[in-house]
This record gives C-alpha cells, structure tokens and sequence, in this order.
C-alpha cells in the first residue's frame, strides 16, 4: 500500500470513536496528520471544532512518534515569524518531527500547502571533546589547587526519549597530590567533606565523571517527569525520580524529586563506599522578567547529609549564556554543630568558552550538612531555556 503522505483533520475529529480512527490511520500509514487553526468549523457553524493545543497532546500521546503531527496556518502573510514561533513552534518544541505548514484547509490541502518549519531529527550519538580547568579554591594547603583536564562528554539517544549519557575526564596537569590536610569540622556522614580523597585520585589515568541513564516522558500537558539511574556525579551513583508542573505562559513552576544514593569509591571507579541515604526536595522555581530579570529558586527536603533544611538561590542570565548566582542554606544542624561558618553559602557560575561550559560553585568551606547532588541537569533546566530573559 502506498503510504500517505499527510492527513487534515476535520473539525470533528475528536467527538467520537478517536482512538478508533487512530489506528486506522496507523493501518494506512499516514506520514504525517495536521491539525488546522480555526476558529469555527469550515464546513459549517453549527459543527464542532477541536482545540488546537489539546487536539496536539491529544494525538502525541496515543500515537508514539509512529506519525508526525503538524499545524496547518491561515493568513500566513499577515503574521511575522516571531509571532509563529511563539504560538506553535516554541509551544510544541518536545514533538519529534513536528511541522507548521500553510495552505487552504480544503481536499487540496497537499497541492496547496507547503512545510516552513519542521523539527530536525536529532543524531543518534554525539560527543565532544575538550580542555577544562577544575580548581579547588581556598584549601588550608594552598589557596589554589588545581587540574587541567582533557574533558569527553558523550550523549547516545537510545529512544526519543531515553537518553544515556557518559562524561569521561584525563589530567594533563594538576597539584592536588598534597591535599592531605583533614578538614577541621566534620559531620558524622561526610559526603562532601572528604572530597580531598577524591581529588588526590584525579591523575589516575581516564576517570569516569558521570554515566546515567535518563528517561523523560510528558505525562500530560504541563506535566513532564524524568527517571534518572547511574553514576550521577563524581562522588555518587545510584538512581532517582523528578517531577515538574511547567505552564508555557507562565514564570513558575513547581514540583519534586527523590534519588537514592550510594557513595562512590575514591578511585572514581564502580566501587562503592559503605554510605547511601534517600534524598529529596520539593522545588519551586520562579522567573522575573521586570527591569532586572532573574531566577529564584526555593528547595526544602532531606539532603546527601540526612539533615532536613531550606535552600534558597538567586541567578541572573545573560544572553551569551553566562550565568552568575549566589545561594544559602538552612538545616536542623546547629551553628555550633555545623562549626566555623555557621551555615552553608556560596556562589557558582557557568561561562561558555570556546563552545565549552565553565561551571564552578564555590563555598568558603567545604561542610557536609546542606549538600545536593551535582546533578546534569533538572526538567525546569531544560524547559526554562526556551523561555530567554534578557
């Protein structure tokens, strides 16, 4: 049977026996089904319309990416491109393949119409290589420390939707052998106070940094979760859940994740240490656009540690991608058990160099209470980015 290429569907599609016709259109194997952006039915006024947005995920979730879906749009010529991205495009950015075309809306829509926008498929495995500095600032040995690393991040894309992705790590040069001084307070887990161990390791030959599986799905609209599972960061592996409410129009979103955890041997290798905990937080992050745009982000949840606290953070970002930051922490450990600091603080940064990102956070002192998973990123991190403050 020769496949079709593409299917409009009717202003009442949807009213009865959708998933009926669904599989009727898989049998015929239609290419690609397009929606059309109406107001009223054209073949009458007194028949029903879908609604563009609701028609789209209705469709994206029965069909899994077995056909493309599309908007088919009137009055092109009236509309500027930033007005199309904005309400389609930018709207539907998760759909595989997804396409805006133009034309009449009648049976002759494949004669008349034409595709201007169509997602492109994405390479099954990518990776990159480069030159990356990773200091350690403000050591009772030396205020810096230091190695500079040939850096291999590799992304395989098993499915649209699951990923796995490696981060391998070389010194060509370091002065991290002398860090042996202990630090001078300690919490009865160390999870991050003994990074020393893992640092002097760092010119034992090709390291593994990360390697994690990722697993996204859109559970409805606005409703996004992500499965994570593997060696999450430098100092731990194990596996975790996060959910994100993401509203398209809005400047918040809100939502949690829980990741049990295991601490990695200091070899940077697969063995393990003999701590694990479960951590989460619930998340709420915020966006302002006014005169000096910036990001918010409120956290409150068990961390690496077992402490139970509130974490707040500020960045601003710019449109060259830099990102500057500062954020504090409050935890059931006392001042007086937390010792010198009182509590946690710090800034971090990312600065894009030569297409690689410089990302550092710097605390004055390295403290187990209060400390997060290093994660790659979070679902408001990969939303949030196609929302640009300027």
């Amino acid at each position: 049977m020769k496949k079709i290429k593409s299917v409009l569907l009717p202003g009442e599609f949807f009213k009865t026996s959708f998933l009926e016709k669904i599989e009727k259109l898989k049998s015929i194997e239609v290419d690609t089904l397009y929606l059309f952006d109406h107001g009223k039915n054209p073949a009458g006024n007194d028949l029903d319309v879908y609604k563009l947005i609701d028609g789209i995920y209705k469709l994206y979730d029965v069909i899994n990416d077995q056909i493309s879906l599309g908007v088919c749009v009137l009055n092109i010529n009236a509309r500027p491109f930033q007005e199309l991205f904005e309400e389609y495009i930018y709207k539907f950015l998760e759909i595989k393949n997804f396409k805006l075309g133009i034309g009449t809306g009648d049976d002759k829509f494949e004669k008349r119409s034409k595709v201007i926008y169509q997602r492109e498929k994405t390479r099954n495995l990518s990776s990159s290589t480069g030159i990356k500095l990773r200091p350690f600032l403000a050591s009772r040995e030396e205020f810096f420390k230091g190695s500079l690393l040939i850096e291999n991040n590799t992304e395989y894309i098993i499915k649209d939707n699951f990923l796995f992705h490696a981060n391998l790590k070389y010194s060509l040069i370091d002065n991290m052998d002398d860090l042996t001084i202990p630090p001078l307070d300690t919490y009865p887990a160390q999870v991050r106070s003994d990074v020393k161990e893992y640092l002097r390791n760092i010119d034992e030959g090709i390291l593994i940094g990360r390697a994690q599986f990722d697993f996204y799905k859109t559970l409805a609209r606005n409703h996004h979760m992500m499965l994570s599972g593997g060696i999450l960061e430098d100092m731990f592996y194990g596996y975790g859940f996060e959910y994100l409410y993401f509203l398209e129009d809005s400047n918040y979103s809100f939502g949690f994740e829980i990741f049990n955890v295991t601490k990695r041997d200091y070899d940077w290798g697969f063995g393990k240490l003999d701590y694990k905990n479960i951590t989460g937080h619930a998340n709420f992050h915020y966006r302002n656009y006014g005169l000096v745009p910036f990001d918010m982000k409120l956290s409150y949840g068990e961390y690496l540690a077992g402490d139970i606290g509130t974490t707040i953070e500020f960045s601003r970002t710019y449109k060259n991608g830099m990102q500057f930051g500062i954020f504090a922490s409050n935890t059931d450990v006392s001042a007086e058990q937390f010792g010198e600091g009182s509590f946690d603080k710090g800034i971090f940064f990312k600065i894009p160099i030569y297409g690689n990102l410089f990302n550092y956070s710097w605390r004055p002192l390295t403290k187990d209470p209060a400390s997060k998973l290093n994660r790659r990123h979070t679902l408001n991190d990969l939303l949030v980015r196609f929302k640009p403050i300027n």
